[in-house]
């Protein structure tokens, strides 16, 4: 069995010779652990690619790229998993939310590079994840 963490504070000289006494306060550990981020990370992309495509026949009727629609409707649910959800859902919101902020990057960074580096001529890309239609 592990032994309990207590916070020990030091007993005033004048009270007694002892030096040190035991609270009963346990203290906390800080943070989530790194299999419970991994969890939730991973069931995430588990039901983020049938969820997209149930909600893809609705975003295709939307004037705007598929692409930026897809996950701001994604990261939209992920916004409200996160904030009214409880347990291991509001851990999927938050992993929901890293990857659809990571992904809408991506999508605006990835045509803005190639164009500095020279590599997109004519507002296409050689990226898979171009906001631009070739």
């Amino acid at each position: 069995m592990a032994r309990r963490k207590y916070k020990v504070k030091r007993a005033s000289s004048r009270k007694s010779n002892f030096s040190f006494k035991r609270k009963g306060k346990k203290s906390k550990s800080s943070g989530e652990s790194v299999t419970s981020i991994l969890m939730a990370g991973a069931a995430y992309g588990a039901v983020r690619a049938p969820i997209a495509m149930a909600a893809d026949s609705l975003l295709q009727k939307l004037p705007l790229p598929v692409q930026i629609v897809d996950e701001a409707a994604m990261g939209l649910a992920s916004y409200f998993a996160y904030k009214k959800g409880k347990g291991f859902l509001k851990k999927m919101g938050k992993a929901g939310l890293y990857a659809e902020a990571y992904r809408t990057g991506d999508t605006f960074a990835s045509p803005l590079v190639a164009g500095i580096m020279g590599k997109v001529t004519g507002g296409s890309s050689t990226n898979n994840s171009s906001i631009f239609v070739n």
